[in-house]
């Protein structure tokens, strides 16, 4: 074999090889090389919670709203747009987008009706939570 073909041949084994150990064992660049895609929320696990579950609307008493954002591996989703819907009084603010802990927490006012409100939330528009609350207004 030639002596330039083999210098040459010797260079590029000895690239590849320093480039692989870089690459393999540089775990920054590995992480900064791989693609991210946003997980999508799962109906399985981001949940609601009330509390209280009684308030009195005529007292202007209100209920705390905490809605938990998860994707399939119930690991937390940030920013992540959640709304809220009521049948019963009027929910604030319409929408927020979640923190670092996948959490939003809104505030349901009865607005003086009496009767039990159905709270129905929604994530990015397209993900409806299939797990609701209810709080009594008295």
């Amino acid at each position: 074999m030639d002596k330039k073909l083999a210098g040459l041949m010797s260079v590029f084994i000895l690239s590849f090889i320093i480039f692989l150990t870089i690459l393999l064992l540089d775990t920054n660049l590995g992480k900064s090389i791989k693609a991210f895609n946003s997980p999508d929320p799962s109906i399985d696990y981001s949940f609601m919670l009330a509390f209280p579950l009684t308030v009195n609307g005529a007292n202007n008493e209100t209920s705390k709203i905490t809605v938990f954002v998860r994707d399939s591996k119930t690991i937390a989703l940030t920013n992540k747009s959640v709304a809220l819907t009521t049948s019963l009084g009027s929910i604030v603010p319409l929408r927020l987008i979640t923190d670092i802990d996948g959490k939003v927490q809104f505030t349901l006012n009865c607005q003086n009706q009496q009767g039990v409100a159905q709270i129905n939330g929604i994530i990015d528009g397209r993900v409806t939570l299939t797990k609701t609350v209810t709080v009594k207004c008295i």
